[in-house]
């Protein structure tokens, strides 16, 4: 299981919440650091709200590119036999797992839990990339893929101050809601409701965590339900 860090980059500690979990059921925790262009994955050689159509950078060049590949190595690097991995982020670890499994939908996912993003990215062609897709050559069939991947999007129910930290505001994101949990809720909805009118699947949950704020290691509870209730992948002997 993969566990993506925050802003404050401190994979230990991300590492660390789910130490009682992996010792319990077995498995292996990768946090990786990642210091630099963690919310966008480096998809793109122009900032975030363009104007015109946004030239890729090669997905070599990509941070979502990285996730695969350090799964790979450390499969090659201890002979298991695992084939799919879960994914865990929380705030902008969030931003990053949601919009690398729109980048990435071949990505060797099992299920993903994105929690307390800041900022989210729904399918909105009228809004500029970060808060939409317009002019990302996003399509229909990449968002059905995005829809198809077993997702829970995890919502503390106290993580609702308006003035939080790094929680930034602009008319643009201010759409989404004040607060996380306002704009968690309308990215949610917001792919629901376009699941249903373009006729696709939408395998995503949504869970409001009671009595939880902007609390990675309370938030991880959600996750360790969420992935336990998901297909068991098997424990290599």
């Amino acid at each position: 299981m993969f566990s993506i860090h925050g802003v404050d980059i401190n994979p230990e500690a991300y590492r660390d919440i789910f130490r009682n979990y992996a010792e319990k059921k077995g498995c292996y925790i990768l946090a990786p650091e990642i210091p630099t262009n963690l919310q966008y994955g480096n998809v793109f050689n122009s900032s975030r709200g363009a104007d015109v159509l946004l030239t890729r950078n090669p997905e070599s060049e990509w941070t979502f590119s990285l996730i695969d590949k350090i799964f790979d190595d450390f499969i090659e690097r201890t002979r298991l036999s695992c084939k799919k991995y879960n994914i865990f982020g929380h705030s902008a670890g969030a931003q990053f797992v949601h919009r690398f499994l729109l980048f990435c939908p071949k990505a060797k996912v099992n299920a993903a839990v994105c929690a307390n993003a800041g900022v989210w990215t729904p399918p909105d062609e009228g809004m500029p990339w970060g808060l939409g897709i317009k002019n990302t050559g996003i399509s229909v069939d990449d968002v059905r893929k995005w829809h198809s991947i077993r997702v829970l999007i995890a919502l503390g129910e106290n993580d609702n101050d308006p003035n939080a930290k790094h929680l930034g505001h602009s008319p643009d994101t201010d759409k989404q809601g004040l607060t996380r949990l306002a704009r968690g809720k309308y990215f949610f909805e917001y792919n629901k409701n376009y699941a249903k009118q373009k006729r696709i699947s939408f395998a995503w949950k949504l869970k409001t965590v009671p009595n939880v704020g902007h609390q990675s290691s309370k938030m991880a509870n959600a996750a360790m339900s969420f992935f336990d209730a998901a297909p068991v992948l098997r424990r290599s002997t």
